[in-house]
């Protein structure tokens, strides 16, 4: 792969790191969810991205959101993706059915599978005598 590594002729391209794991770094890219893994890629580690350090080096800059500062329409696009995951999560792993959290309401511990609406932000209803799914 060391041969095919040169610098672009000109230009650039910003990526934001998302989730970073002993072995792999991964980026979301901002050519949207059609390209790589619904918009973004996972490399095995940063010496991927130093392409010929003499004529290309890499800048890395922090970028962070206030979240004062994010529209509405981005607030509710980011809550939806985290319940997603969330929801995903707990049906990939069954065993987290049986994890308890405390809810902010009642102030009891209960299972998560107890709560319903937002997980962030759930009411339990179990206690209501309603019929829990997820």
């Amino acid at each position: 792969m060391a041969d095919y590594r040169s610098a672009p002729a000109d230009g650039g391209h910003a990526v934001v790191l998302t989730n970073y794991e002993p072995k792999s770094l991964t980026f979301l890219n901002s050519w949207g969810t059609s390209w790589g893994n619904e918009g973004s890629f996972s490399i095995e580690d940063h010496t991927v991205l130093e392409l010929d350090v003499e004529t290309a080096r890499m800048s890395f800059y922090d970028v962070f959101w206030v979240e004062g500062d994010l529209k509405d329409a981005e607030k509710k696009a980011f809550d939806i993706k985290v319940n997603k995951k969330l929801r995903e999560e707990v049906n990939n792993h069954p065993g987290l059915r049986e994890l308890e959290a405390h809810c902010p309401n009642c102030r009891h511990n209960s299972l998560i599978v107890d709560f319903r609406g937002d997980i962030r932000e759930s009411a339990l209803y179990a206690r209501a005598g309603l019929e829990v799914t997820m």
